[in-house]
């Protein structure tokens, strides 16, 4: 449905946006603003999330906090807890502390939170639109990698802010299920049938 809202939009730039997000503080203008004063042309911004709580969550990801192959294995039941204790600092980019410190300025970044994702619609046309093969997470990296290797732009933008509800992977099996399959397709899409 996304890739089919991005061949019949009509304006340079397309937002996606959950059902469950709600926009905060003019959020849209705020990341257009942002864009306009960056000196680099961006392609994808994205902005600052909270839950309904008002708790952090984590809206920008460099690459260094991307699934990879410890995170592929983490994901096999009987490896979960091994890889957890033996590879802790290759998975410190994914702790909320590093990702706090990461979100307080406005920056260019390698992926944002798909929650709420503005694409220049060209920019997204170049590069086929979203990936298919992803059910639910991961779509948004796959996207931003792509862009990124095209030479896209993506910002995040610290000022705009949303709410982001809805049932966290934690707390269904069913998503945490899907989001460990999800991340295990980005791992063989990107390093496994890569090389």
């Amino acid at each position: 449905a996304v890739n089919f809202g991005l061949e019949i939009a009509q304006h340079e730039w397309i937002l996606l946006l959950n059902p469950d997000t709600r926009l905060q503080n003019n959020a849209v203008e705020i990341c257009l603003e942002a864009a306009r004063q960056w000196p680099t042309p961006a392609d994808v911004i994205g902005c600052s999330h909270q839950d309904r709580d008002g708790a952090f969550q984590t809206a920008a990801f460099p690459k260094a906090s991307w699934p990879g192959p410890l995170a592929a294995l983490a994901n096999q039941p009987l490896a979960h807890p091994l890889m957890r204790r033996l590879a802790p600092a290759s998975l410190a980019e994914k702790l909320p502390e590093t990702s706090r410190q990461q979100q307080t300025l406005t920056h260019p970044t390698d992926a944002v939170q798909g929650s709420f994702l503005l694409t220049r619609r060209e920019a997204a046309r170049a590069i086929g639109g979203f990936d298919d093969d992803y059910f639910l997470y991961c779509e948004e990296l796959d996207f931003c990698r792509r862009l990124g290797e095209v030479g896209g732009i993506v910002l995040f933008c610290a000022e705009a802010q949303v709410t982001h509800g809805g049932i966290a992977r934690h707390e269904s099996g069913a998503r945490q299920q899907q989001a460990a399959l999800s991340e295990d397709l980005f791992v063989w899409k990107w390093k496994g049938a890569r090389g």
